[in-house]
């Protein structure tokens, strides 16, 4: 029994030498990691896709590349007449050509282009610009730009004309413009002092005619009417009578084979318009026809344009014409205007006196 009891602790003691060394071991092992310094973990490699920077809408218009500046602009007019600033060059005309073809046209736009198309003698382009912008000009301060601009393209374009002794083309050019902005006043003594100074006083009387009253030109237009000398005793081609209508004058017309209509005598107006109820009591279809621009007193407006087969004042006759199709709402009994696309094939005068309108040979 005592040998059983010995062998009884000599096992304990074997066991607890056993589990001392395995926890001295843990522990040394436990020692080594933690003085170990932990590992850092690597960054992340870095991103090497290249930003995309802003496009420098400058160098791509010094570059030439005009299509991606006008894209970029996003129809700003502003930045583009900033870009092109005081160039003259052929870059910046085909940059504010391609911006106004993109986006439309707009008034500072068409006259900044007027302007470089006469730096580069293009005047008769630089004249159909100027004709657009009127159209636009909505404020007194665009109106004043718009003439201050006609007077110099006028005044560089005579001069240019006049060193070849091109008078006809510079008779041409002032009645463009009595017709496309009949406002422009002064264009109507222009022309008809042209006309004085070339010996053909009759046809001065027709421009001068129009200012005689005028209370600016009124004066100077009269002294020349009293000088051309005129022999108003010859018979013209045709006289016609006139309705006073305020200060404005009427007279009959008709159209095709017999419908008699009233229209307001306009100088000012380059194409005879008629009321569109008129049109459509001769049978006419306004549906699907070509649309211009008319200035009117409601602003400017796109109507129809049509052919009508004839145009008669007494024997003075002319057909097809073309003539626009509007709404009128015209006081009393007028339907329609007499434009230049008529007038303009004969030397006329208008006898505000005897209220008499007179159209002589036919041009």
């Amino acid at each position: 029994m005592e040998a059983s009891f010995l062998g009884n602790i000599i096992i304990r003691l074997i066991i607890a030498i056993v589990i001392f060394i395995a926890g001295l071991a843990a522990g040394w092992m436990i020692r080594d990691v933690s003085d170990k310094p932990a590992e850092i973990a690597a960054p992340p490699e870095p991103i090497t896709q290249k930003a995309e920077l802003p496009l420098d809408i400058h160098t791509l218009y010094a570059e030439g590349n005009l299509g991606q500046v006008v894209m970029l602009s996003g129809g700003d007019g502003e930045l583009i007449l900033a870009l092109v600033g005081d160039s003259t060059s052929n870059r910046a005309r085909a940059l504010m050509q391609s911006h106004m073809e993109t986006y439309g046209e707009f008034f500072d736009g068409l006259i900044r282009l007027a302007l470089l198309e006469k730096v580069n003698g293009n005047f008769e382009k630089a004249v159909t610009l100027i004709e657009r912008a009127y159209l636009l000009a909505v404020t007194q301060d665009q109106e004043r730009i718009l003439n201050i601009r006609l007077r110099e393209l006028s005044a560089s374009y005579q001069k240019s004309l006049v060193a070849v002794e091109n008078y006809e083309r510079l008779d041409e050019f002032y009645e463009r413009i009595t017709f496309a902005m009949p406002e422009q006043a002064h264009f109507y003594l222009k022309l008809g002092m042209l006309r004085i100074s070339l010996g053909n006083y009759e046809a001065a009387l027709a421009p001068l005619s129009q200012i005689e009253n005028h209370t600016q030109f009124g004066e100077k237009a009269r002294e020349l009417i009293a000088q051309t000398d005129v022999d108003e005793t010859l018979e013209s081609l045709e006289v016609l009578p006139l309705q006073a209508k305020g200060n404005q004058f009427v007279v009959e017309a008709v159209i095709d084979e017999g419908s008699r209509v009233n229209l307001l005598v306009d100088t000012g107006a380059a194409m005879t318009v008629l009321d569109e109820s008129v049109l459509e009591v001769l049978g006419y279809n306004l549906n699907g026809q070509r649309r211009e621009l008319f200035s009117t007193a409601n602003g400017v407006v796109a109507a129809p344009v049509i052919s009508i087969q004839r145009l008669a004042l007494g024997e003075a006759a002319m057909g097809p014409l073309s003539v626009g199709a509007l709404t009128l709402s015209m006081p009393g009994d007028i339907d329609g205007l007499l434009g230049m696309n008529f007038l303009r094939h004969y030397d006329f005068r208008i006898d505000q006196d005897r209220r008499e309108l007179h159209l002589n040979s036919e041009r």
